[in-house]
């Protein structure tokens, strides 16, 4: 009898590791799972808010409507998506603000806790229509800027190329920039792209780097290994046509002549890219084959920089060449680029190597905060480069949308501190504090953070 209990033991035991060991998610599947949740909370359906209002105010109307009134009357009979007065009048104040058509501002930081709490409650009984809205239905913002700037200063803009994909690329590379964006609204952006639907070149590998460099900034490293190899597959696929681009070099490289060096150039960001991803997720042998075809193609196109020699000091050490990565340290050191942060870590890393601890010198050259660094400053300058964006870069109205980026995130994070649960809870506590006159708003306030914070438990 004892030995049949322990052989059913056994059976179950073998049973419960096999079942288990079936179970184990894949981790790629478990990021993509993981992001998609992020994407739902109160931080994204807030941004969209703001995007659904910046891009679908009648633009005829617009162009008239030079003051806080004339404003007032377009949204009220506006036939909007939904009835979102003060989202409307931010979004139109935005748009004349950076077409220098602003007379009187109507920002956030100007609302009383009144107006802040009219706000929310306003936005919690839209968060879910704003969590189906499809904003590519409503025109983009640069065609939403374009005839208030127009208007404003007597020219006409052509932007007759210029598609929703154009407008998620460069506003993800906008907020991959921002040291003030919540990291939830360039996931947002970039989960919009589409790079295989692209017919531009260019355009689907800035948008392959650009999702990989969103991701790896955030430490999704299996998204970012992916899209990096997409963008590497991409970069065969259009051989021919990147190729045949002029021979203006357009990543800081200075050789851009024959085709070898044309090909080197685009192939360089993927390369990197993917190198530092399989770095982060365990893959050394996979990780140095990348990053050693990144030296070489730097080599090839006459490339220097930061990056360069970051990535030089981590291969040398991998070689164990330490002279050769001290050279690059040394460089890393006197680089104009870096701030004294960066600049002092190099030189622990220095100590590292004299000390030969090459083990830990490594490490710290793929610490998450100052490669992540490297590698967004690059990437970003990379999309800088890329002729579509330099296009709109050179106009009125894309110089507006520029502008526009900081000026949303800046109001974005102004109305956040009050309508995320968090937010609203904190602000509610510090009513309660501030006396009697206060106590009552505060426990509305209360009240209504229940509720919110039913709709949305994650407090995001």
């Amino acid at each position: 009898m004892q030995k049949l209990s322990l052989s059913f033991l056994l059976i179950a035991l073998s049973l419960a590791i096999f079942t288990g060991c079936g179970k184990k998610e894949d981790p790629l599947e478990r990021e993509r799972r993981e992001l998609a949740e992020r994407l739902k909370g109160t931080k994204v359906s807030l941004y969209i808010g703001f995007k659904v209002a910046l891009r679908g105010l009648p633009r005829a109307q617009m162009t008239s409507a030079s003051n806080r009134e004339e404003r007032e009357k377009v949204v009220e009979s506006a036939n909007t998506a939904w009835d979102a007065r003060d989202l409307y009048l931010l979004g139109f104040d935005l748009l004349s603000r950076e077409s220098n058509t602003d007379t009187t501002a109507y920002t956030a930081e100007t609302w009383s806790i009144g107006d802040y709490w009219t706000f929310a409650k306003e936005f919690y009984e839209l968060e879910k229509a704003l969590e189906k809205v499809d904003e590519d239905e409503f025109p983009t913002i640069l065609q939403n800027l374009q005839p208030v700037y127009d208007v404003s200063t007597g020219t006409q803009s052509d932007f007759a190329w210029y598609t929703n994909s154009h407008e998620h690329a460069l506003l993800a590379v906008l907020l991959l920039a921002s040291q003030q964006a919540p990291a939830e609204l360039a996931f947002y952006e970039v989960s919009l792209l589409r790079p295989a639907e692209l017919e531009d070149p260019i355009l689907v590998l800035g948008s392959y780097a650009v999702r990989s460099a969103v991701f790896m900034k955030e430490d999704y490293n299996y998204l970012s290994e992916y899209e990096a190899t997409m963008y590497l597959s991409a970069v065969d696929v259009y051989r021919d046509a990147l190729i045949a681009q002029s021979a203006e070099p357009v990543f800081g490289g200075t050789n851009a002549n024959s085709d070898e060096q044309k090909y080197a150039q685009y192939h360089l960001p993927g390369a990197l890219l993917r190198g530092v991803a399989r770095y982060r997720i365990g893959d050394e042998e996979g990780s140095m084959e990348d990053l050693g075809a990144f030296l070489q193609d730097a080599e090839t196109i006459g490339l220097e920089g930061e990056i360069v020699w970051a990535i030089g000091a981590y291969v040398s050490l991998y070689q164990e060449d330490n002279a050769r990565a001290l050279s690059y340290l040394g460089k890393l050191k006197q680089s104009e680029v870096l701030g004294n942060r960066e600049k002092e870590f190099v030189t622990e890393i220095e100590g590292y190597v004299n000390e030969r601890e090459p083990g830990k010198a490594m490490n710290m050259i793929f610490d998450k905060w100052f490669m992540g660094e490297l590698v967004v400053k690059m990437i970003v300058s990379y999309a800088g480069d890329v002729d579509w964006h330099q296009q709109i870069e050179s106009t009125g109205p894309g110089k507006a949308l520029f502008n526009l980026g900081d000026d949303l995130v800046e109001e974005y994070n102004q109305i956040a501190q009050y309508v995320t649960p968090d937010g609203l809870a904190k602000q509610g506590e510090a009513l309660l504090e501030k006396g009697d006159e206060l106590k009552e708003k505060g426990k509305d306030l209360f009240k209504g953070v229940k509720g919110f914070l039913q709709k949305d438990s994650t407090g995001n």
